[in-house]
């Protein structure tokens, strides 16, 4: 399996909510950055944690790979997710108690990923967010829906 093809396999896994099967991938040292509101990245059990938790909000999320280039130990991807709100969100790590759905289909801006790999597996991830992108331009969206 190419570095390109681990990567792939990783993003279908958390498209299909198969933690156990994107946590496989995940080498024991992996850290993903940024990733909390503090900053502080993320092991491999925290980041599967998290994304357990989103996919119960957003059952139907998905990424979109705009564009996926392999160098070496890199694999850099630019991604856009999709998402109906067609279900209560509950992200109290975000400071999120809940958000009723509104059955409304969200696309979030491209962000950047850059994966590291060793041996097999997914090392480390460095995400790049502009405004309007991953999960927090999601929320800001739904944010902007309940209150407009």
């Amino acid at each position: 399996m190419t570095n390109e093809d681990l990567v792939r396999a990783y993003l279908d896994a958390l498209d299909r909510h198969d933690m156990a099967a994107a946590r496989a991938l995940m080498s024991d040292d992996f850290s993903h950055a940024p990733a909390t509101p503090t900053g502080v990245p993320m092991d491999a059990d925290a980041f599967v944690e998290i994304h357990r938790v989103v996919a119960a909000s957003f059952p139907d999320m998905r990424r979109h790979i705009v564009s996926i280039e392999a160098e070496g130990s890199e694999v850099r991807v630019t991604a856009y997710v999709t998402a109906t709100h067609d279900h209560h969100v509950r992200l109290p790590m975000l400071g999120i108690d809940e958000l009723p759905p509104t059955g409304r289909a969200y696309r979030t801006a491209p962000h950047h990923d850059t994966f590291t790999l060793r041996a097999g597996r997914i090392t480390g991830v460095h995400s790049s967010f502009p405004p309007g992108a991953g999960l927090r331009g999601l929320l800001d969206q739904l944010s902007t829906t309940e209150t407009g």
